[in-house]
């Protein structure tokens, strides 16, 4: 998981658990300073309960999603490198093979060049 990630997860545990607290300290509020009687002030609570869920409920399908898109993105990223890195690797391996056989080549029309009676080497004139 990237510093990033990390940053926007630990974003969204702070603003859960600060929504929370803020609900729980609201209802203790309602629930000390309201006229109403304890049927009403439990229906009451009972409703805030319910919105909190819900809110936080759908704060954590969102942390969720995040969770699921920042995996994704990290799976493709180390595949795109694998991929990348077997390619280069392939890559590589031709341009040795090719290097590889031109210097055999070479070497077998030197020596040919060796076994031929009066045949210059590297631009000299025979003897």
């Amino acid at each position: 998981m990237n510093e990033q990630t990390e940053k926007k997860m630990s974003s969204a545990t702070i603003a859960l658990l600060s929504f929370i607290g803020g609900a729980v300290i609201g209802a203790v509020a309602v629930a000390l300073t309201t006229p109403k009687n304890g049927r009403q002030v439990r229906r009451e609570l009972k409703a805030l309960g319910q919105r909190a869920k819900d809110q936080v409920d759908e704060m954590g399908d969102q942390l969720g999603e995040a969770w699921t898109d920042s995996r994704e993105r990290t799976g493709k990223s180390v595949t795109d490198l694998r991929r990348g890195a077997l390619e280069a690797a392939a890559d590589l391996k031709r341009g040795i093979t090719e290097a590889s056989e031109d210097l055999k080549r070479g070497m077998r029309e030197a020596a040919a060049d060796l076994k031929t009676p009066g045949a210059a080497v590297n631009g000299a004139k025979p003897v």
